[in-house]
């Protein structure tokens, strides 16, 4: 039937014997080179090299052991770590002038605000006076909108805590703080004293969720980390935001 018909050269090929198989030997390597014991100093990246070591144990050796790194991205205005800094260095300049609940809740919303405004200007000085802004800042006005914004959520969270508090430590340095077989330099954010115990505060200026370092292998291990280092005698907690 016209349709149904083979090509004679395929008819002939389904029909042909099948090539026999051969065996090929495995060629067997012993793969007796072992992984670099870890260097006995301080590994860059404190808190991260953990948070990535939970996500994914390969990044982590990759990023840290093997220095592989993702490019740098360019944005204009200031980028999440630029922002960071920026509020990072208000908040230290804040309560390093305030220091206590019962002072911020005498403080006027016009005191508030000034304050605010020459520490934003001390921590957009910061970043200008790195490499990292290099046309003269003149997105200055929208960096120091959005520190604003973030800033005066922070420090106005304050005056609600319901427990009173005074601030002991800010941007404290922790250097070569042994964690296993790591060597770590960390940075605790802040740390206030209540009648509960002391306060360990970690400042975030994205997303934050408690279940983010509540899991076995936690995905933002700071605060746990802070916690674990922490030389209080009563810790009385670790919020994350807002503070």
């Amino acid at each position: 039937m016209e349709g149904l018909e083979l090509d004679k050269t395929t008819a002939a090929e389904l029909l042909a014997p099948e090539t026999p198989r051969v065996v090929v030997s495995l060629e067997e390597v012993e793969d007796d080179v072992t992984v670099a014991a870890l260097p006995d100093r301080v590994i860059r990246g404190g808190a991260m090299v953990l948070q990535l070591q939970a996500a994914c144990g390969f990044r982590a050796f990759a990023e840290h052991r093997l220095g592989s790194t993702e490019l740098a991205s360019v944005d204009l205005g200031i980028d999440a770590l630029e922002s960071g800094i920026v509020v990072h260095t208000v908040m230290e300049i804040f309560w390093g002038q305030v220091k206590t609940q019962d002072a911020l809740r005498k403080m006027t919303m016009a005191d508030r605000e000034a304050v605010l405004d020459a520490a934003i200007g001390e921590g957009l000085k910061k970043i200008c006076a790195t490499e990292r802004l290099q046309l003269g800042c003149r997105l200055r006005g929208s960096a120091a909108g959005t520190a604003a914004t973030i800033a005066v959520a922070m420090a106005g969270g304050g005056v609600w805590r319901d427990q009173s508090f005074s601030v002991k430590q800010r941007e404290e340095k922790a250097s070569d703080v042994q964690i296993g077989p790591l060597h770590l330099n960390l940075r605790i954010d802040r740390v206030d004293e209540t009648a509960g115990g002391e306060l360990v505060i970690d400042y975030k200026t994205g997303r934050a969720a408690t279940n983010d370092w509540l899991s076995e292998r936690p995905d933002a291990p700071q605060l746990p980390l802070y916690a674990v280092v922490s030389d209080a005698e009563r810790l009385g907690g670790c919020p994350r935001s807002r503070a």
